[in-house]
């Protein structure tokens, strides 16, 4: 249970406007505007970087394959192709 908040306590730098701080609202929301924004940010990239490997991924990388490979492996391209 007391693992995360050890953590934090952890990993923060100890100083002294720490003490000097008010303590936040039982009814403050944990995660702001400025962290949705991020989720949603984070998101929306990594959202577009899979579509653009899927898509371009073998120009990209520089894998080759044969011009009459199928999107799908069928087992008609598999009868023609028994090395796959």
């Amino acid at each position: 249970m007391d693992t995360f908040a050890a953590l934090a306590l952890a990993t923060e730098a100890p100083h002294d406007g720490l003490l000097d701080r008010q303590p936040h609202k039982r009814n403050a929301r944990i995660i702001d505007s400025f962290m949705w924004k991020n989720v949603f940010g984070q998101t929306i990239f990594q959202v577009v970087m899979v579509f653009i490997t899927l898509i371009f991924g073998r120009e990209i990388f520089g894998y080759d394959y044969p011009s009459d490979m199928g999107m799908y492996m069928t087992e008609q391209y598999l009868e023609k192709n028994p090395q796959y």
